[in-house]
């Protein structure tokens, strides 16, 4: 056991003696490690939280996304018809909810913002589990094509615009 200790001091002390030599070539090999150990680092943070962790829903293995192939819209993803998604919806046992990408135009700020937003059916707050901190959320109702819009709105732009 001494033997390996005392192989272990000299390794140390030739490893100091090159550095204090090539103090250059040490801080080369210093922030190569460094910079390796930071991007290992990243990419185990970002697969850990993309790909480790369940997402933050009740059966995220049931998520899906369906879609059919037709020309694509303004954003690149095909538009399925509303009486094709409904019939879609009308055929499975457990909640579906119908989405589609828009944007709008934005006016009540300094200047107009033109915002992504999704136009989703009354399911959304039960399929991802959320609810509104002010206000109410969606009802049945209001899939009803004659009924009033109703807009939730993110907590980002909530603070942004409306303090």
């Amino acid at each position: 056991m001494l033997r390996v200790l005392d192989d272990l001091a000299q390794d140390v002390r030739y490893g100091l003696r090159g550095i204090r030599l090539n103090p250059g070539i040490a801080l080369g090999v210093i922030l190569t490690l460094a910079l390796g150990i930071g991007a290992n680092a990243a990419m185990f943070s970002v697969v850990d939280a993309l790909v480790l962790r369940p997402l933050p829903y009740e059966e995220p293995d049931e998520l899906m996304e369906l879609f059919m192939v037709t020309p694509p819209n303004e954003f690149g993803r095909p538009n399925i018809p509303y009486e094709v998604a409904r019939g879609w919806q009308a055929a499975q046992e457990r909640p579906v909810m119908l989405h589609a990408r828009a944007t709008a135009l934005y006016t009540g700020g300094v200047e107009p913002k033109t915002l992504a937003v999704q136009a989703v059916t009354p399911e959304f707050a039960d399929m991802f589990g959320v609810a509104p901190v002010l206000g109410r959320g969606f009802e049945p109702a209001d899939a009803d094509p004659s009924a009033p819009d109703i807009l939730l709105l993110d907590h980002d732009f909530w603070q942004t615009e409306f303090g």
